[in-house]
């Protein structure tokens, strides 16, 4: 292809996932659920470019894949693109839920195909959470309602292999209405590839395995799981890109609690926490309002800085991105402040690969909003640009030149 990618109009090419099925990944339905407009629901992963200014380019149609691609995942290479399919049967296997594999086909004309090349169970209800090692060997699967992790081998031409479980847990914790069963939130690995976390919200879990990047093996460590306060509901975990410390999203509390990484142990040792609201919400007037929703407690993503100064996390029900700076010498979070999402339900979020801008998806109000970021201080600035996706839940970002040696 040449050069021919690095002409297209924006620098940044975006896929979002989200919902077909209405009313989904909402625990608050007993009491109504999220007010939002019922009438929109996804129609499957929809491909955009963004530009510089944050403004949104949509390219074509969106793609169908399947029933609630609510999570995707980008092979390290930015050749595939993995999702979920967050269900409770998948092509007639009952119980589990799907994932699936598509080549990503970009166009010198700056258009972008995505081709399906293969699907598997997931081998367990609603899977919510899909990450590949850095090799881009493997994916794992962290299946929410089923209580378990999937392994499923990835072929060099990013069709997938059989799948075949790896864990599945027990448990529960103090919650009644979150924590009457294991729920694997999400899969994360250590810096090296040498560790896996997997991050049980119905446990108040964290699980510790030692991974073997060449046969794909993992095996629990000395110490096989970090447990939390009970409640705080354990969602998503990152690393931090250059310190030894780990940072992990709490759900049910709005908090985050920091680790220490061992690199010898492959375990995590808790270093402090940090609150994900402000302090005094909700206020008096807001209380009766927010009561019924888990007293306005749902965070969602997290997400570190290329640079490693600073770190985000998303709340829902406040509808803000919380702002924190790091410690260089320790770790430690300072919240810095709130920026509103622009909408309602911000579920998930990402930077561009230099941290310039971010894109966050709010699921409730159906719409796709950019901020800028600078890097200096950490402060979020809204680009004024956004875009309707019914039912968004995940948007991944990738550089047009990544894709343009990937092509190669």
């Amino acid at each position: 292809m040449g050069n021919s990618l690095s002409q297209t109009p924006e620098p940044f090419l975006l896929f979002t996932g989200g919902f077909t099925q209405l009313r989904q990944a909402d625990p608050f339905l007993s009491v109504g659920g999220i007010e939002h407009d019922t009438s929109k629901f996804g129609k499957g992963i929809s491909i955009f470019g963004l530009t510089k200014e944050g403004a949104f380019v949509q390219k074509g149609a969106p793609v169908w894949a399947g029933e609630n691609p609510s999570f995707l995942c980008l092979d390290p290479r930015g050749r595939f693109l993995y999702t979920t399919n967050e269900t409770t049967e998948f092509e007639g296997k009952k119980d589990s839920g799907g994932v699936r594999s598509f080549r990503i086909q970009p166009s010198s004309s700056g258009e972008v195909a995505l081709e399906l090349l293969s699907a598997q169970p997931s081998l367990g209800s609603h899977p919510c959470m899909i990450a590949t090692d850095k090799r881009g060997a493997r994916l794992f699967v962290a299946n929410y309602s089923g209580g378990s992790i999937s392994l499923v081998p990835i072929k060099d031409d990013g069709r997938l292999a059989e799948s075949r479980q790896l864990a599945q847990y027990q448990g529960a914790s103090v919650d009644p209405a979150r924590q009457l069963a294991s729920h694997a939130h999400s899969v994360a690995f250590a810096p090296n590839d040498e560790a896996v976390f997997v991050c049980d919200l119905g446990t108040d879990k964290v699980m510790q395995y030692s991974y073997d990047t060449v046969t794909g093996t993992w095996t629990p460590n000395n110490m096989n799981y970090m447990p939390l306060q009970q409640g705080l509901g354990p969602r998503h975990l990152v690393f931090h890109p250059t310190l030894p410390f780990a940072y992990v999203v709490c759900e049910l509390a709005a908090v985050i609690c920091v680790y220490r990484y061992n690199s010898d142990t492959k375990c995590l040792v808790y270093h402090s926490s940090c609150e994900m609201l402000p302090s005094g919400w909700p206020s008096e007037g807001e209380r009766s309002k927010v009561s019924a929703f888990n007293n306005g407690k749902w965070a969602a993503d997290i997400v570190c800085a290329p640079s490693g100064r600073f770190l985000y996390a998303t709340n829902r029900i406040h509808n803000s991105i919380a702002i924190f700076s790091i410690d260089p010498t320790d770790g430690r979070l300072f919240c810095l402040g709130h920026q509103p999402s622009g909408g309602i339900t911000p579920r998930q979020f990402s930077l561009t690969p230099k941290g310039e801008l971010m894109v966050v998806t709010n699921q409730h109000s159906h719409n796709m909003v950019s901020f800028h970021v600078d890097r200096a201080t950490g402060i979020l600035t809204p680009t004024g640009h956004q875009i309707e996706v019914p039912l968004i839940s995940c948007v991944r970002i990738v550089n047009w030149k990544d894709l343009e040696r990937s092509a190669q």
